[in-house]
């Protein structure tokens, strides 16, 4: 991102400052996919290893490469019809730079302004679009996130953790036992 804002700075081309917003927009809907990609298949290793410890017969069954290929597929969709909205969050704004606003601001027109000036001296950023100002889109997005995103799969890698730390201990406990019961 400070690389990015570095380049914005420096170029006086708005069709490149244009394009590199753009790009900075398409990278960041990416990264959120591919940030709730990266939980979700995290948590789905997780329940596969819980299952495959703790039943070890069931284990066999369900924990198949074809049902991993299925389970990664599955999860990717899910990431990217996550990420479509995000690619409409922002829009690209282009804002007059200070010398621009200081001649509008003295009562001159737009049109003596020169216009290769005008073109390679905007300021350009983004800003929400119409569908991220939306009060309903915003609350939906955040309780969609603290749910899904983050809250589900951390309590259930938490749960699945703690359910195979408590059967690695009573499996490490009943081996304990049984080399007592061997030296006796």
């Amino acid at each position: 991102a400070q690389l990015l804002e570095f380049i914005l700075q420096t170029r006086r081309s708005t069709s490149v400052a244009i394009s590199l917003r753009q790009i900075e927009i398409l990278c960041g809907a990416l990264a959120a996919g591919g940030r709730v990609l990266s939980f979700w298949i995290s948590t789905a290793v997780t329940m596969d290893r819980w299952l495959l410890i703790c039943y070890p017969v069931y284990g066999k069954t369900f924990c198949t490469l074809k049902r991993a290929r299925i389970v990664s597929r599955t999860l990717f969709i899910i990431a990217f019809l996550y990420t479509v909205p995000l690619f409409f969050e922002y829009e690209i704004v282009q804002i007059p730079n200070a010398y621009q606003i200081i001649h509008l601001d003295n009562n001159e027109t737009a049109m003596s302004i020169d216009e290769d000036s005008s073109k390679n001296s905007m300021l350009v950023t983004k800003g929400y679009s119409d569908l991220a100002r939306r009060k309903s889109y915003r609350w939906f997005y955040m309780f969609f996130n603290v749910i899904f995103v983050y809250t589900v799969p951390t309590l259930t890698i938490v749960f699945f953790n703690l359910q195979l730390i408590r059967a690695l201990r009573r499996l490490k406990s009943r081996s304990k036992r049984l080399r007592q019961k061997s030296y006796s």
